[in-house]
């Protein structure tokens, strides 16, 4: 297994948003996906952390 940092490895926030929109998001909620996504990753002070983990 390998765990991937999004924060670290952004050639992966588009995959992400898209994974999570289409799991979750609603028509009218997709827009959220994407903001709490971005703001996880480029808001250095943020604890929270996005991370993907691949067999």
């Amino acid at each position: 297994m390998k765990i991937i940092s999004v924060r670290e490895n952004l050639e992966y926030k588009d995959i992400a948003i898209q994974y999570f929109q289409k799991k979750w998001g609603r028509k009218n909620t997709k827009i959220i996906y994407e903001d709490c996504i971005s703001n996880c990753i480029f808001n250095k002070k943020s604890v929270a952390s996005l991370v993907f983990i691949i067999k």
